[in-house]
């Protein structure tokens, strides 16, 4: 979905943002002449995957396009994104367990261990993935902003620390005091917890 923040009526496109993601984890873009930082995490905050700021190439809004699709794309089937983008099989079928969650590469999902799913979006999961790929090791915000963003990754950084707060909000008992995703000043985050890794169909041991 592409929602220009300048709709007409008592409705904007930041209202529209938030209801829509209450119902659904299609891929948003939001499009907007207002480009301040500010406005930028407001419309991540919200719930849209991506932000692009009017004036702008048709072919750079054709690329992000482009880069959600793959991504939501990956998330319904699992089939591979192209080259710069995230793998959805990059971990197989292996199955990784951290804390009270259970997080299931082939099957996207994200379960706690009283059965209540994480509702993630692509970008979430994939930042979760890496984390779990990479416990107990500072990531960089480069290194996350290319895995998700990929060749359509953009020049806000900041946006990286807004999917991470809202992935807090969804798996952290406490988002504003983490267990599991803590920041290190100047270098990025770490996944501090013990994480452990099985093929899917295996019960744990």
């Amino acid at each position: 979905m592409i929602i220009d923040i300048g709709l007409a009526g008592d409705l904007d496109g930041l209202g529209l943002t938030r209801i829509v993601r209450t119902t659904t984890n299609a891929g948003i873009i939001i499009v907007s002449g207002r480009g301040e930082p500010l406005d930028r995490v407001i419309g991540l905050e919200v719930g849209a995957d991506d932000y692009i700021a009017k004036p702008f190439e048709p072919r750079e809004l054709l690329a992000r396009v482009r880069s959600l699709l793959r991504r939501t794309r990956a998330e319904r089937s699992g089939e591979p994104l192209q080259p710069g983008q995230a793998d959805a099989s990059s971990l197989g079928n292996d199955i990784y367990s951290f804390g009270d969650w259970t997080l299931s590469a082939a099957e996207r999902t994200v379960v706690h261990e009283n059965g209540q799913s994480a509702e993630l979006t692509s970008g979430e999961f994939e930042l979760l993935k890496a984390f779990v790929e990479h416990p107990n090791r500072v990531l960089s915000r480069g290194y996350l902003m290319d895995l998700v963003y990929g060749s359509a990754t953009p020049a806000f950084d900041r946006s990286i620390d807004v999917r991470i707060r809202r992935l807090r909000q969804k798996i952290e008992d406490a988002p504003d005091d983490p267990r599991y995703i803590k920041t290190v000043r100047n270098a990025g985050y770490v996944f501090s917890t013990k994480v452990s890794r099985r093929p899917s169909g295996k019960a744990p041991a």
